[in-house]
């Protein structure tokens, strides 16, 4: 058997890192999965809000789910994952007593083909989230109009806000002041047409762009580390 490569184990070790910084700059509750079915990380939201703290690890909560839910999220996640499927996917489950809306984002950018899970909230608003998964093409058109007429600083707020930063957050990835960015998801909200963040995260996720754009984000990160 050979030595393990110095070099892959400390590539795995940044990319472990990084993931870690990300998730937890996250305003949501999120987990990686890699693709040995194994979850990786999650962020301290995750722990609290899905856990509940009555399990040592996110493998450990996932196996004590009825089994009619983790099949369903299972499925829902290889969907995802599948080359043939064009928009991610959003399921709607209740965990904890508490409706969730799962977003599956294959990492494109990594070798192990690991899926973040991301898990926004319900609301009593939540037949009009399934009317805006079902109209993807709105914003797969939105968001190339909106891309090709934004600036460079524009097109990164609009990043970190749909991904779930906080204006805090996004002012100091940008070293831009929080007003600053305020105003500009003021300017995305109206070209977008939404009134709500979670309106806008909806149309964005189910566009065709999201896993691609996750590569970015996760540049933008990376370069303020």
């Amino acid at each position: 058997m050979y030595p393990p490569d110095r070099s892959q184990i400390q590539s795995e070790r940044q990319t472990k890192s990084l993931d870690l910084a990300f998730l937890e700059k996250l305003s949501i509750p999120a987990v990686i999965r890699n693709n040995d079915r194994k979850f990786s990380i999650c962020n301290g939201l995750f722990f609290d809000e899905i856990m509940k703290s009555t399990s040592s690890s996110a493998d450990e909560w996932f196996s004590t789910l009825p089994l009619h839910k983790a099949i369903f999220l299972s499925s829902t996640e290889l969907n995802a994952m599948s080359s043939s499927v064009s928009e991610l996917t959003i399921s709607r489950i209740e965990i904890n007593e508490k409706i969730w809306f799962v977003q599956f984002l294959p990492l494109t950018d990594s070798n192990d083909k690991k899926v973040l899970w991301l898990f926004y909230p319900g609301s009593i608003n939540g037949n009009y989230v399934y009317d805006c998964c079902l109209n993807s093409r709105l914003g797969y058109e939105k968001i190339l109009s909106f891309k090709k007429k934004a600036t460079k600083t524009q097109w990164k707020v609009f990043l970190l806000y749909v991904y779930g930063f906080k204006h805090s957050s996004i002012s100091e990835f940008l070293l831009i002041e929080n007003g600053v960015s305020r105003n500009i998801v003021l300017e995305i909200n109206k070209f977008f047409n939404v009134g709500s963040k979670h309106s806008l995260q909806v149309l964005f996720y189910n566009s065709k762009f999201s896993d691609d754009y996750l590569i970015d984000l996760r540049k933008i990160i990376s370069d303020t580390n």
